[in-house]
């Protein structure tokens, strides 16, 4: 049962706890508890209120946890931590684009992601993600009940 509300909560885009959040290490907004109703901005005052409100009422949120779909050779090596990156037109250069927080069962997992490059690579026919040091790639997927 446990494995299945996993694989269910990374098909949905839903990081939880420290393994796959860190400790510290990513915003609210980042990892998206404005839109699971996880934080109010209307009452209450909590630690790194200022930024987190800043942030929100400007709009202005540049990485997101997401969920993405991992494909190709080393798909089923694919670890957290793991670089993410664009590759650029024909050139070969890369640019990073995140990194993978979770790589779970099947193929799906979550990434911290920059939204520049992750939404993009998320619309029809739009060129995946690739791990940096890696054989496989990574198609970000936008979820449904993200804001708009």
């Amino acid at each position: 049962a446990l494995a299945a509300y996993t694989a269910w909560r990374h098909a949905l885009g839903v990081a939880e706890g420290p393994v796959e959040l860190g400790v510290g290490e990513l915003s609210a907004l980042e990892c998206n508890l404005e839109a699971l109703g996880a934080l109010s901005f209307n009452k209450g005052c909590y630690l790194g209120q200022e930024p987190v409100a800043r942030a929100h009422h400007t709009g202005v949120v540049r990485k997101r946890v997401m969920p993405v779909a991992l494909s190709g050779g080393e798909a089923a090596g694919a670890q957290a931590g793991d670089e993410l990156v664009v590759a650029r037109g024909g050139k070969g250069r890369a640019n990073a684009a995140g990194r993978l927080l979770v790589a779970g069962e099947g193929g799906a997992g979550l990434a911290m992601l920059r939204l520049g490059k992750a939404l993009p690579a998320s619309a029809e026919g739009g060129a995946p993600l690739q791990a940096a040091s890696r054989d496989y790639l990574v198609a970000p997927r936008v979820p449904s009940w993200w804001p708009e």
